[in-house]
């Protein structure tokens, strides 16, 4: 198991070295809330599809797959806090707060962890972190994406309000 696991973890850090460099166009697509939200979801249905899988070798394709949710947790939260950041004179308190935010989700592993392997095998921490994949789902699109949607819709209204209320030459000035 040892083996299949290293071999899993070397496949998904290719995959992580192939997604990360894209990250960046797909944001600019659909969006970095949304590019999040896709990445979390597929986080989100390897971690459950692991609760099930008894064939070694896909096993070891489950774990290659994690090195995309991964990719996109190494890019976008920076992207996003960074853009924030840089507004502000609090840069060091925003990547300090995001560091800790990050980093809570491997120390509850740590700790809890070992206590879900006891209650039920290695299904119940799989099941556990793929729920609450979900969870940030939901967190990413209620704060994230749909933000995002309505700063996409609010933008060209107040423009349109103020071509209007400035008339027809403010137009031609902005075209």
């Amino acid at each position: 198991g040892a083996r299949a696991c290293a071999r899993g973890m070397t496949f998904a850090s290719s995959v992580t070295l192939v997604v990360g460099p894209a990250l960046p166009a797909l944001c600019r697509r659909i969006g970095e809330g949304w590019a999040f939200l896709l990445a979390e979801a597929l986080h989100m249905a390897i971690l459950l599809a692991a609760t099930w899988i008894t064939n070694p070798t896909l096993a070891v394709a489950n774990i290659a797959l994690l090195g995309a949710p991964f990719a996109a947790f190494l890019v976008i939260p920076y992207a996003i806090v960074g853009r924030a950041a840089a507004a502000t004179d609090e840069r060091g308190i925003y990547m300090a707060m995001q560091n800790l935010f990050l980093c809570l989700p491997e120390l509850a592993v740590s700790l809890l962890g070992p206590l879900l392997v006891a209650i039920g095998g290695l299904r119940v921490p799989m099941m556990t972190a793929g729920l609450s994949c979900g969870v940030a789902v939901a967190i990413i699109y209620r704060y994230l994406v749909r933000r995002e949607r309505h700063r996409a819709v609010s933008v060209p209204a107040a423009v349109a309000v103020e071509i209007v209320q400035n008339g027809e030459a403010q137009r031609e000035d902005r075209i």
